[in-house]
């Protein structure tokens, strides 16, 4: 018997829930590498990981399928997905690209069920001195025009 990503889908819901998680991601080789990616608005810990990885253990039966199983964060390089990813990541900065090919980048402010707002910088002319002076707009974005949001990960010198 092969191991599904719906099997796992199937397992892992009552747990999820009961762990205020979410399930991101399931990757499934040929060669029976099982990878899954949990988050949620507390930080997935190795703890968290392992119960999960335990319970699926437990579940699937290696006489049928030889498999490895890997449980984790989904990590900062992969887009955000659900809800509570962004909840999660409020007050960060983020870069978006929305459906259209559009590329924005700013600091999640608020989220709303439907959407994000962005605080950008931009640069305006001074009307008395001709300089470029800083300014923030604030950008409202439905997720539904949204292709991908990734945190932005900034290294302090």
């Amino acid at each position: 018997m092969t191991i599904s990503a719906q099997r796992i889908r199937s397992l892992l819901s009552r747990i999820l829930q009961d762990m205020e998680l979410v399930l991101v991601d399931i990757n499934i080789s040929p060669h029976g590498k099982v990878s899954i990616f949990v988050d949620g608005l507390q930080p997935v810990t190795v703890d968290t990981c392992a119960r999960i990885s335990r319970f699926l253990e437990s579940e699937l039966n290696r006489e049928e399928q030889d498999f490895e199983l890997e449980v984790s964060s989904p990590g900062v390089d992969r887009p955000l997905v659900f809800p509570v990813q962004y909840r999660k990541n409020l007050g960060r900065m983020v870069d978006v690209l929305k459906k259209d090919g559009t590329r924005l980048r700013g600091k999640m402010t608020q989220i709303a069920d439907d959407g994000i707002i962005l605080e950008r910088e931009s640069f305006v002319k001074d009307e008395i001195t001709g300089r470029k002076k800083k300014t923030f707009v604030h950008t409202s974005l439905k997720l539904d025009e949204v292709k991908s949001t990734k945190v932005v990960v900034c290294l302090k010198q």
